[in-house]
């Protein structure tokens, strides 16, 4: 799993679910939320990207990240005024560099939040 101090932060709650597959749990606290009370736009996203990476490539022995976000976009359907949220990415498509990938967030009730797509590079070692 990729090691970022933003993801300790956030306290990210992760999980490799399966192959190509990877899931983050993140608990909301005031501190995240906008003047409308939900959960800041910008928190969301840095959770998508996070999962879609994980999922894309990972980490090395050292956790840091093999892959870096080439494009991402993000369709907010609602807004999140739970306290509780579910990343969960997959591989869609994975080339020789590029790895496609698809997110959706959901909130503690199982309520669709967002949904995304990211390409992610896959550096060299």
């Amino acid at each position: 799993m990729i090691q970022q101090p933003l993801d300790e932060f956030y306290q990210f709650k992760r999980e490799k679910m399966e192959e190509d597959r990877f899931r983050i749990t993140m608990s909301a606290t005031d501190l995240m939320r906008n003047s409308f009370g939900a959960i800041h736009g910008g928190v969301i996203s840095t959770l998508i990207d996070s999962a879609m990476c994980n999922a894309a490539a990972g980490a090395d022995e050292l956790g840091k990240q093999l892959a870096v976000t080439v494009e991402m976009k993000i369709n907010f359907l609602r807004p999140a005024f739970g306290n509780e949220y579910t990343a969960d990415a997959l591989v869609v498509s994975r080339g020789n560099r590029l790895i496609y990938t698809e997110c959706k967030v959901v909130d503690e009730n199982g309520e669709l939040v967002a949904t995304a797509s990211g390409t992610y590079y896959r550096r060299k070692k």
